[in-house]
């Protein structure tokens, strides 16, 4: 209790503490009058509200392994990239099978 008091009269009693702990008092009554809605009349028409922004996509996260690294890094992307990028690896496994079995590639100018 003793330290509690020590603090509030040591920091209390700073004028620039007291004029910061006098500000967020005035803080509703600013904040009233600038967010209060005008008085709609009968005659004047009415804003349109502005259109909601588009949703951002969906981004599915995956942890991966890197070589030659002990951290695996993290990727984001949305549905139809994982299934870009899904594929691009699935063709790649498919070459290099295809090489070391017959020992050619599909694609001879790579």
């Amino acid at each position: 209790m003793a330290r509690l008091r020590y603090l509030a009269t040591r920091y209390l009693t700073m004028p620039y503490l007291t004029i910061l702990c006098a500000v967020p008092a005035l803080w509703p009554l600013t904040t009233q009058a600038q967010t209060a809605p005008a008085p709609v009349l009968a005659g004047q028409p009415q804003a349109a509200t502005p259109p909601l922004p588009a949703a951002k996509p969906k981004l599915l996260c995956r942890t991966e392994e890197v070589t030659g690294s002990l951290f695996k890094k993290r990727s984001c992307h949305t549905k139809e990239e994982w299934t870009e990028i899904d594929g691009a690896h699935a063709a790649d496994k498919e070459d290099f099978r295809r090489m070391i079995t017959t020992g050619t590639t599909a694609n001879p100018g790579h």
